[in-house]
């Protein structure tokens, strides 16, 4: 069953990200979570429409600062799993909105994990609030805890989502 919706990542003050098209497949109080189907949705990047080679499983996070996608390919393996220090996510009629704060934990298929844009972030932490540099780093946090215990969403809960709408697709 298609629930259609546009996922829009901005950046703080407002620049343009990128948009994802998606189905929403659960919300609950904390989490939207959202399944992009290679066969069926694009990327839009700026003006352009971009197809990628993979499902993603997105958990954008209503209250926390947290926002994982998780990867896979075409068959169902984990590539891997991002997440995104956002300021907290909202659903707004058929779009998930959420203000990504340049610091992603990206979390590898042999379990390690490290933090990229560092380097970014601090350079543009200038011209945020410090509410929102603490946001960020707090997300970071919150992130290698996931990653660490395997927590919600690491905990499969992707992966049971994806088989589901491949099962609920029919024969491959």
């Amino acid at each position: 069953m298609h629930n259609p919706v546009m996922i829009r990542q901005r950046k703080y003050g407002g620049a343009e990200g990128w948009n994802r098209q998606a189905d929403l497949v659960d919300g609950s109080d904390a989490w939207l979570v959202t399944l992009s189907d290679p066969a069926r949705h694009l990327l839009l990047v700026g003006r352009r429409a971009e197809t990628f080679p993979h499902f993603v499983v997105a958990f954008h996070n209503v209250l926390l600062p947290i926002a994982w996608e998780i990867v896979f390919d075409s068959l169902g393996r984990f590539i891997r799993a991002t997440c995104d220090a956002i300021l907290p996510a909202s659903l707004n009629g058929r779009f998930v909105d959420f203000v990504d704060l340049d610091l992603h934990l990206i979390l590898e298929p042999s379990g390690s994990y490290f933090v990229q844009d560092q380097e970014e972030f601090v350079k543009n932490a200038v011209a945020c609030p410090a509410s929102a540099v603490r946001m960020a780093w707090d997300g970071v946090r919150l992130a290698r805890a996931v990653a660490e215990s395997r927590a919600y969403p690491l905990d499969s809960s992707a992966e049971r989502i994806l088989g589901m709408a491949l099962a609920s697709a029919g024969p491959l």
